[in-house]
């Protein structure tokens, strides 16, 4: 699907199914007390307007052009900034936790390694990080799955071969190795096929 039909449709699409997702994101955050959050790829920046509701600081980053412009739409320009989340311009140890939302498995494997080092960076050194994708498992519905696998099969082009490579070097687990991170929190949605997951630096 070309992104620039996809942009303008996108929260309409997924709100009715992910809305609960973004709630359980808002309760992880108030459990942790982070005041300070950065939300990388925050797309069209419908979850930052759930934390700022919440009176949760947040900012996101993002680099989709397109994306940026429909989050102005929504009112969350102010929220959701035009940037690189591999190399944002806030300086280490700023947030209290960084979170990024199914995003890791559309783009290529190296981008989303460094998008992780980089939340690291940004993150305090007692701060979490939040990673929330695919984490296909023996105890994951496979009807879910096979819906899963369909949604990125009719997603297409780049966005899908990222996808397949995400799935065979090891998903979430493979992303993470060699930072050192703790997980230390773990919930599962749609059929135990996606794992919002909670990291320490500690």
């Amino acid at each position: 699907m070309n992104e620039y039909y996809f942009a303008p449709v996108y929260d309409f699409l997924l709100q009715p199914f992910i809305h609960q997702l973004r709630r359980s994101v808002v309760a992880m955050v108030l459990k942790h007390k982070s005041e300070k959050v950065i939300d990388m790829c925050c797309g069209t920046g419908h979850q930052l307007k759930y934390l700022e509701n919440a009176g949760i600081k947040s900012v996101g980053v993002d680099l989709n052009d397109l994306m940026i412009r429909q989050a102005g739409r929504n009112n969350s320009k102010d929220l959701c900034n035009k940037g690189d989340a591999r190399s944002t311009n806030y300086p280490d140890n700023h947030f209290d936790m960084a979170l990024t939302s199914l995003s890791l498995h559309e783009m290529p494997y190296q981008n989303a390694r460094e998008i992780i080092q980089e939340m690291i960076r940004v993150v305090k050194p007692d701060g979490q990080l939040m990673i929330i994708d695919y984490d296909f498992t023996e105890h994951s519905s496979n009807l879910m799955k096979s819906g899963m696998k369909m949604i990125e099969y009719f997603v297409g082009g780049k966005h899908y071969r990222n996808f397949r490579k995400y799935i065979k070097l090891g998903q979430m687990q493979s992303l993470v190795q060699d930072f050192n991170l703790n997980p230390t929190e773990t919930r599962y949605f749609y059929g135990n096929t996606i794992a919002l997951r909670i990291y320490s630096k500690t």
